[in-house]
């Protein structure tokens, strides 16, 4: 295969780890483009520790433009808004299409949105994590809010790592500077659910010493001014933070590949569309038909690899490879109180060495690339 397109949907880890791969080692033959609605795409390893203060947003975001140039890219702004995986055809809004020989679809996901979405009086924000500069301009507006509030319940939705660590930014963000605020952290299921006891029982007791209120179990439904459970009980909130499970924004629907019962792409071993072999997907996006991982961040940076070298073997016409996901992963969770927790198998340390371990982890990902951010 030689003089073909290739269109990258999306900037995630996946696309930003390929591309600094373009940089040291050009595709043979290939026009590469992306398309993402931003310019800058934030790292999500360090979003805890922007929200608490430690970073600013510069510092965790990839400069995508910049990062394309460097690897002789096209860099396209704009949302995918159709696929027409058939005649092979990636349109975005404005009405502008592309036609590729390859595609990989790399555009993220979004939380779910509980029971009761969409009402138009609910007497309260709902705001999720992501888009992550959507939420933080949101969270600018609030803290000029806060001074003249006599009070304010703001709640966490999601008892997974993601709102654990949400949770506890927040806190450290807020609490200490406005006395009114106060955090409620609530899921379907209990705390860190998958993680060791050890990790768990640390972090329960960080949340009650910094008075954060732990729901556990409870199936919350968007209520006028809260959070109700099946048993009616409400939770009474004036703002609501999304960080529960991942969801599609919905944009393949209709494109003719094969989805999983969510709306990600199934794909095979080799990371390629059960139904379409010239579309890849890659982290959030892509579901692992044969073995199915969790949507994160640790398995969208081994994406990367198996993506380039299966990228670079079709246009040799060589045979692809296979992605075999990591049985145990290292996972890190920032207290925002400069330490963290971290665990992999059975193994468990905290401390501030660990937050500085981190640290130094966070910083070596984003050295990758160039970095930059507008509001």
């Amino acid at each position: 295969m030689t003089n073909k397109t290739i269109v990258l949907a999306g900037g995630g880890h996946a696309h930003a780890l390929l591309l600094h791969q373009l940089i040291r080692k050009p595709l043979p033959g290939a026009q590469v483009v992306m398309v993402s609605p931003d310019r800058y795409t934030p790292y999500s390893g360090m979003l805890p520790g922007l929200i608490a203060g430690h970073y600013q947003p510069n510092e965790m975001h990839i400069n995508l433009a910049e990062l394309c140039r460097l690897a002789g890219c096209e860099f396209v702004q704009g949302h995918a808004v159709k696929l027409d995986a058939d005649n092979a055809i990636l349109s975005i809004n404005g009405g502008r299409g592309f036609h590729y020989d390859l595609l990989s679809i790399n555009t993220g996901s979004l939380p779910q949105s509980p029971p009761g979405s969409g009402q138009s009086d609910r007497g309260m924000t709902v705001i999720g994590v992501k888009p992550v500069k959507q939420f933080l301009s949101w969270l600018d507006d609030l803290e000029v809010q806060l001074p003249v509030l006599p009070s304010f319940a703001l709640g966490v939705l999601g008892l997974g790592a993601a709102g654990t660590e949400v949770a506890l930014a927040l806190e450290h963000r807020l609490c200490q500077r406005f006395s009114g605020v106060s955090l409620h952290l609530v899921g379907a299921g209990g705390l860190l659910s998958g993680h060791p006891l050890t990790v768990q029982q640390y972090v329960r007791e960080q949340l009650g010493a910094r008075h954060i209120r732990l729901h556990e179990n409870v199936q919350a439904s968007l209520v006028p001014g809260g959070l109700q459970s099946g048993q009616s009980k409400t939770i009474f909130l004036n703002a609501v933070v999304l960080c529960t499970s991942a969801r599609p924004d919905g944009w393949l629907r209709g494109s003719g590949l094969t989805l999983d019962e969510q709306g990600f792409v199934s794909v095979d071993n080799a990371l390629r569309s059960l139904s379409h072999p010239n579309v890849f997907a890659a982290g959030d996006m892509a579901t692992l038909a044969s073995q199915p991982h969790p949507k994160s961040g640790v398995y969208a940076v081994r994406h990367a690899t198996v993506l380039d070298v299966n990228l670079r073997h079709l246009l040799m016409g060589k045979r692809v490879i296979d992605y075999k996901p990591q049985r145990q992963s290292l996972a890190l969770l920032n207290m925002a109180d400069g330490r963290a927790i971290g665990s992999r198998g059975a193994v468990t340390v905290a401390g501030r060495w660990v937050w500085h371990w981190k640290h130094w982890l966070d910083q070596r990902f984003m050295k990758q690339f160039p970095r930059g951010f507008e509001r």
